[in-house]
C-alpha cells in the first residue's frame, strides 16, 4: 500500500492492534477499490507479523494523535471557512485561474489582502512575494539572480498552485507557457516563472474584480473540445480587435 494512513490501510491498523487472533477473510473484508484484488498480497504481507505488546502500545499512542492533530485541522478549516465568507465573491473570482482551487485561493488572499492599490504594481507585489531575481549588482557585474527569500508562506503556496496550473487539462494556458520556458530555464525556473504569472494574474482579477481572461491566449494549440468552448469568446474578442482598428464588421446573413 502506497499510503499507510489510507482507509483501507487504517483499518487493517486498527484491526491488528485490537484483534486477539488473526482472521484473513475478515482482513480482505477491510479493503477498499482496487486494493480488493491485491487482497491475497495484503495477507501474505501480513500473515507471520509479531507484534509485542510496548510496540502495540506505542501505535496506539501515534494513531490517537495522528487523530488529535486531523481533528484540529478540521476544526482550524471551519474557522477559516467562516472567517472567509465576507471575501466568497473575491474568492470565487480568483478560483477561475487554472491551479487555483477554494482553498489556496483563501490562504493566499489572507496574505496579499484584499486591495491591491497597497502595492505599487504587479511587479512590486512579485517582489513582496520573493519571486523576482535579487538586485546583487557590483562594479557591473551580477553575483546573483536566485530569487530573493521573501515570501516564505506564500511563495511555496504559490509553487504548488504553478505545479497544479501546468496539469490541468481543461486549460493548458499555462502549461504551453511552461513548456516555451523549460526548454531554455529548465524546470524550477520555468516553474517560479509560471507561479510569478499567477500571482500577477491574481492582482490585475483582484484590482479589477474580473474573471480570468486572458489576452494572450493561444487558442490554435487548444484540445479541440477547449476550442470549442472557448470559440464564441475567442470570436467576440477578434471582432474588437478589428473593430478597434476601424474596420466595420457586417454579420453574415442567416438563410
Amino acid at each position: 500500500m502506497s499510503d499507510s494512513f489510507g482507509k483501507s490501510a487504517s483499518s487493517i491498523i486498527e484491526y491488528i492492534l485490537t484483534c486477539d487472533t488473526f482472521d484473513p477473510e475478515y482482513c480482505k473484508s477491510l479493503l477498499h477499490k482496487s486494493l480488493y484484488k491485491k487482497a491475497d498480497e495484503v495477507i501474505q504481507s501480513i500473515i507471520g507479523y509479531e507484534l509485542r505488546v510496548d510496540q502495540s502500545v506505542k501505535m496506539k499512542v501515534c494513531r490517537k494523535h495522528y487523530d488529535f492533530i486531523n481533528l484540529c485541522v478540521s476544526e482550524l478549516d471551519k474557522a477559516i471557512s467562516q472567517l472567509a465568507k465576507p471575501y466568497q465573491d473575491l474568492i470565487d473570482i480568483s478560483v477561475t485561474l487554472p491551479g487555483i482551487t477554494e482553498k489556496s485561493a483563501t490562504y493566499i488572499i489572507a496574505e496579499i489582502g484584499t486591495d491591491m492599490t497597497v502595492f505599487k504594481s504587479d511587479k512590486h507585489l512579485c517582489s513582496w512575494a520573493g519571486l523576482t531575481p535579487q538586485n546583487n549588482e557590483s562594479a557591473g557585474k551580477k553575483k546573483s539572480v536566485h530569487v530573493s527569500r521573501a515570501g516564505v508562506y506564500l511563495k511555496p503556496l504559490l509553487i504548488q498552485c504553478a505545479n497544479a496550473a501546468i496539469r490541468d487539462k481543461k486549460n493548458p494556458y499555462f502549461r504551453l507557457k511552461y513548456e516555451r520556458i523549460k526548454k531554455r530555464r529548465g524546470h524550477k525556473r520555468a516553474i517560479v516563472a509560471i507561479a510569478r504569472m499567477i500571482l500577477t494574474c491574481l492582482y490585475h482579477m483582484l484590482l479589477k474584480r474580473e474573471p480570468f481572461n486572458p489576452s494572450d491566449a493561444d487558442y490554435t494549440n487548444m484540445p479541440e473540445k477547449l476550442y470549442q468552448k472557448h470559440k464564441q469568446q475567442y470570436i467576440k474578442k477578434a471582432i474588437k480587435l478589428l473593430e478597434k482598428e476601424g474596420c466595420t464588421i457586417i454579420p453574415p446573413k442567416i438563410t
